[in-house]
């Protein structure tokens, strides 16, 4: 029988999407994700392919290649990524994951879009790629590991969740991703993680798509919930390709439901009935422009608004409205209310409007917004866009300002500069030079050099940009004589230069400058001796970490 939604699944979900939380493996994307109609290696793939590039680069002898080809018949799929893992070095570890599962040729899929388009409780992934986000532009992800930080984030709408990590969004790959027996451990063990577990499940139903009965994803998946669970487990439902009837069997003793299916053609279908069903449930009310500010349907806009995967539509359901209304008076009570209403991780998508009103009163609600996308970290909802322009031009031009006004100050700095020298800006027309200088040029004036440590990191995809930040914190004169009024200035300098000091001497070891690990060491014990007074750093430390 062709794949279709079950009688038990709708009867489980009350026939409502919204009462379903959708899980997501690598068989998801495992074909017409790619421009030549291929997909990004399940578990299976991934693994020959790490087998593969060991025996390329001449790593491992004969014999232990087959005993990897051995334990990937097995499933072992965690022993082999740790022997990878082991066997290459952090870059190299991060440049064959960016290879295998960010290639640049990532094409709109219409099974991705269809699930974005259907009104699940959440959608959670333990997948790296970006192939949801490609689809849509207004999609924000939770991260692992920043999404345990604030358990609350989990109760947004259009909640997806990437629980191992992100192949673009995850800081250090090589320590930070989910792909390995001790990272799985270390996750498992988190109580953060098993209480938001337990959240996702707590009166909605699973539904998981995309992985196979022997996915180390899956098979974790399963224990953590009968580890959360119990007994009292509820039936999670499976879709699962090709299985025999004694698996079906089995798992189903186990608290899954397994939905068979032939082939990857026929998942479209079934998520086309769900997307049906969710519109039924959830219709998207009808909406017309109005010419005055009192007659507009708040709630129907916001439903559209929530319905839209690309920024353009956001864009352009919010200034078609705005142009019709007669006066400044008008547009600025539309905007206020719906900044009201968006919420504040969402409000600072009205940013550009707020700034083309360019009314008293709507430059101060552009400051407040802001100023509260940099404290609830809703800055990636600001993506490199052409229609995000006009605000990174605004928050350049006025960003000594608005650093003296704590907006952009203490530990956001990093955010607000990772924001304006963001690689993409560049495809829009941003000459990231002349922003990375003009940074620059006014931190030094201000002669507030603990700025550029954060400069730095944010910089290095920049040429040229790190070696002059070290022309400046290495000169002679950079460190400010005692004053006995200001006495701070001094230790701030030395602060300082010991930082970048610290990040060049740690991506040196990273991009494999300092190849040995002897040498590495003996350079981090020099550097070490060689500090400061009141300046501590651990140079030692990330040899010994990256070591291991």
């Amino acid at each position: 029988m062709p794949l279709h939604l079950t009688k038990q699944l709708k009867r489980a979900i009350q026939d409502d999407p919204a009462k379903c939380v959708l899980f997501v493996g690598a068989g998801l994307s495992a074909a017409g994700v790619r421009s030549d109609g291929k997909g990004l290696p399940d578990w299976d793939s991934l693994m020959q392919h790490m087998i593969e590039d060991l025996r390329d680069s001449e790593n491992c002898d004969a014999a232990t290649l087959s005993t990897f080809e051995e334990a990937l018949k097995e499933g072992k799929h965690l022993e082999i990524a740790l022997e990878f893992k082991q066997r290459t070095r952090p870059d190299q570890f991060a440049a064959f994951l960016k290879a295998e599962l960010d290639p640049p040729d990532l094409i709109p899929s219409r099974l991705h879009e269809i699930i974005l388009n259907t009104k699940f409780r959440g959608i959670i992934t333990t997948n790296f790629d970006v192939v949801f986000e490609s689809q849509s532009d207004v999609l924000e992800p939770l991260v692992y590991p920043q999404f345990l930080e604030d358990p609350s984030d989990i109760q947004r709408d259009k909640l997806f969740v990437k629980i191992h990590g992100c192949i673009r969004r995850t800081p250090n790959l090589a320590e930070n991703l989910i792909l390995t027996q001790d990272s799985y451990t270390a996750l498992r063990s988190d109580r953060r993680y098993r209480a938001l577990i337990n959240v996702f499940l707590l009166g909605y139903r699973m539904l998981t798509v995309g992985f196979s009965l022997r996915d180390p994803d899956f098979l974790g998946l399963i224990d953590d919930l009968r580890e959360v669970f119990g007994e009292e487990l509820p039936t999670i439902y499976a879709l699962m390709l090709k299985p025999d009837q004694k698996a079906r069997d089995e798992w189903r003793k186990r608290g899954v439901q397994i939905i068979p299916y032939g082939s990857h053609d026929e998942l479209a279908g079934f998520f086309e009935e769900m997307e049906r069903l969710s519109d039924k449930k959830h219709p998207v009310p009808t909406l017309a422009p109005v010419l005055k500010e009192s007659e507009i349907k708040y709630e129907a806009l916001l439903a559209k608004l929530g319905r839209a995967q690309k920024l353009e539509e956001m864009y352009e359901i919010v200034q078609t409205q705005l142009d019709l209304l007669p006066s400044d008076e008008q547009r600025e009570s539309f905007l206020f209310q719906l900044v009201a209403l968006t919420g504040r991780r969402e409000e600072i998508r009205l940013a550009p409007h707020l700034l083309s009103l360019g009314t008293p009163a709507s430059k101060r609600a552009l400051l407040a917004v802001m100023r509260n996308a940099v404290e609830n970290t809703a800055w990636q909802s600001l993506i490199p866009h052409a229609k995000h322009l006009v605000i990174h031009t605004w928050v350049l031009k006025n960003w000594p300002k608005l650093s003296d006004e704590y907006y952009f100050s203490s530990n956001k700095l990093s955010d607000s500069f990772n924001w304006l020298l963001d690689k993409d800006w560049a495809a829009h027309g941003v000459d990231l030079w002349e922003t990375f200088l003009s940074l620059l040029n006014r931190i030094v004036s201000r002669r507030k050099m603990y700025e550029l440590s954060e400069l730095y990191e944010a910089c290095q995809h920049i040429e040229g940009a790190t070696e002059r930040i070290e022309r400046v914190v290495f000169a002679p004169d950079f460190v400010r004589e005692d004053d006995p009024q200001q006495r701070w200035f001094k230790n701030w300098d030395l602060q300082t230069r010991e930082s970048v000091r610290y990040e060049k001497f740690k991506r040196a070891i990273l991009n494999g400058s300092i190849p040995d690990y002897k040498d590495q060491l003996s350079q981090a014990i020099q550097m070490q001796v060689s500090l400061p007074e009141n300046v501590y750093r651990e140079y030692a430390e990330i040899v010994l970490n990256l070591a291991s």
